[in-house]
């Protein structure tokens, strides 16, 4: 039996998944889908695609595939089509929950805090260590790791936007 081996990327990628996780636990529980966004979720999905791709999984020596195949096509189509034409109206049929643009806007100033104190805190290192000036694309490289940092480990209304 071979053993899983314990390395310290794994380590870390599963620890990124497992915050990932509580992190959308996080989100759903303070922010969850109502009737009225599930409607909007469940038109706007593509149910025909799922009917192509097992039709098209059919042994070649099924009896009449390429019909099955073509009436597949023809539930994707007439899906994207006829659903694609009518979101709109079901949107405002249904009204779900609009933007929260107080909450965007807090989101907004707390992005432009931690990007702010990224590019000080990497200028505040270099002049410490008797470094010449940091270049700008020294300063956008630590701010797009910081982003990159916040993009993984997910939305949460527990935790701040700052790292």
């Amino acid at each position: 039996m071979e053993r899983l081996r314990l390395e310290p990327e794994r380590i870390e990628r599963f620890g990124v998944r497992v915050r990932r996780r509580l992190a959308d636990i996080d989100y759903l529980i303070a922010e969850p889908l109502g009737p009225r966004e599930g409607a909007v979720v469940v038109w706007a999905g593509l149910r025909g695609a799922v009917t192509l791709a097992a039709a098209q999984t059919l042994p070649a020596d099924t009896p009449d595939r390429s019909l099955l195949v073509f009436l597949g096509f023809l539930v994707a189509a007439g899906s994207l089509v006829g659903q694609g034409a009518t979101i709109g109206w079901v949107v405002r049929r249904v009204r779900p929950a609009g933007v929260d643009q107080a909450a965007l806007d807090r989101d907004r100033v707390q992005l432009v805090e931690v990007l702010r104190a990224t590019a000080d805190r990497i200028r505040h290192d270099a002049e410490a260590a008797g470094e010449d000036p940091v270049d700008r694309a020294e300063v956008i490289d630590a701010q797009r790791g910081v982003l990159l940092d916040l993009a993984r480990e997910g939305p949460s209304p527990r935790r701040p936007c700052a790292t």
